[in-house]
């Protein structure tokens, strides 16, 4: 039942592509049979070959759309990725700051000890 359904939904619209051609055609002056998007999918053999040919046209342009927003949707999480990634690695390099900053502390305090001691010495000579 449901194929002839669909046989009916393909001549029908085989019907409605045969007026569009035609019209088209008389426009042009000259058969335009062959140079719509959809001919190149066309199989002159086929039953209801113009609306057979647009139908896989249709799929096919569907199938990429989904391939585009799938790729998209991937390309979107990449920089997130990246943005969370550099937000760990700014993290480290502060902490790596203040470790370098709290050795320098360190340096300069027995330095200033031994200037410290070395003018307590002289004070006392």
């Amino acid at each position: 039942m449901a194929i002839s359904k669909g046989r009916t939904a393909l001549s029908e619209k085989q019907a409605e592509m045969d007026v569009d051609k035609w019209l088209k055609s008389e426009q042009a002056g000259h058969d335009m049979c062959g140079e719509f998007s959809f001919c190149a999918k066309c199989n002159k053999d086929d039953e209801n070959p113009c609306a057979r040919a647009y139908e896989a046209m249709k799929k096919e342009n569907i199938a990429a759309l989904k391939a585009e927003k799938e790729n998209a949707a991937k390309a979107a999480e990449k920089p997130a990725t990246k943005k969370a990634t550099a937000a760990k690695t700014t993290g480290k390099k502060s902490t790596t700051k203040k470790t370098a900053t709290k050795a320098a502390d360190t340096e300069e305090k027995p330095a200033a000890k031994k200037t410290a001691r070395k003018s307590a010495k002289k004070s006392a000579e």
